[in-house]
């Protein structure tokens, strides 16, 4: 069964909470149960979980940054290419994406995963100058 649950920065404590998601108004709500009253969290910061964990076990949420091997068919004309890439996830179009990093392009590539090989770096909240070009 899919695990859907959220992640989002609070607004009170510098911290990331965990759990459910709620919007209410212009905020929104994280919580741990659906029983449990919520922290409040920047809207603007709220991921979902990707159902994926990386080479340490860690889950990986919308925003992530994580270097990764992939497999990609658009950009190899259906070759083989097994690439390192850095860059975040994101979802569109009901299917999950690495947002390559600036120099490599900056285009949205349907990126086939091989969670095995990915590591979490960071994320674009608290770690934007990983995804920044490189001179």
């Amino acid at each position: 069964m899919r695990e859907i649950k959220f992640r989002g920065k609070s607004i009170v404590e510098p911290e990331w909470v965990y759990g459910y998601y709620y919007k209410t108004g212009r905020y929104g709500i994280i919580c741990h149960d659906k029983n449990t009253l919520g922290t409040t969290v920047d809207i603007e910061t709220i991921g979902q979980y990707a159902e994926l964990k990386d080479t340490n076990k860690k889950e990986i949420y919308e925003g992530d940054i994580v270097k990764a091997y992939v497999y990609n068919y658009e950009r190899t004309g259906g070759n083989l290419d097994d690439t390192k890439i850095i860059g975040a996830i994101t979802y569109e179009d009901c299917s999950w994406f690495i947002e390559e990093k600036k120099d490599e392009g900056c285009e949205l590539f349907e990126t086939y995963i091989n969670d095995d090989e990915l590591e979490i770096i960071g994320n674009i909240y608290d770690n934007p100058e990983l995804l920044e070009r490189e001179n």
